[in-house]
């Protein structure tokens, strides 16, 4: 398994941040929920015009991860709860670019 779920990276005025799990097709699970917005955040800075968003290996993502976060979210009777993204809500945030 990767070591850490998103990769990121700036080179000049661009930002790459690489989904990290590409034995599982990058796969979106909780860590990544979580580790996003984080580079997202780390990222966001005047000197940063774009930001590049892409999987490693040979898939971009295929989707949820429904098996991981069947631990994550308490279900019963095996089925998962449905995942929320509010996380990205919480580092969204407009500015003013000169």
């Amino acid at each position: 398994m990767a070591e850490n779920p998103i990769k990121v990276r700036v080179e000049g005025e661009i930002a790459y941040i690489a989904l990290n799990r590409p034995e599982k097709r990058n796969a979106i699970n909780q860590a990544m929920l979580r580790a996003l917005p984080e580079a997202i955040d780390e990222v966001d800075r005047n000197d940063v015009r774009a930001i590049i968003i892409y999987g490693e290996g040979q898939a971009f993502s295929a989707g949820i991860d429904f098996t991981s976060l069947t631990n994550d979210t308490g279900a019963q009777g095996g089925r998962a709860a449905a995942p929320t993204c509010s996380a990205f809500g919480a580092s969204s945030r407009s500015r003013k670019r000169r």
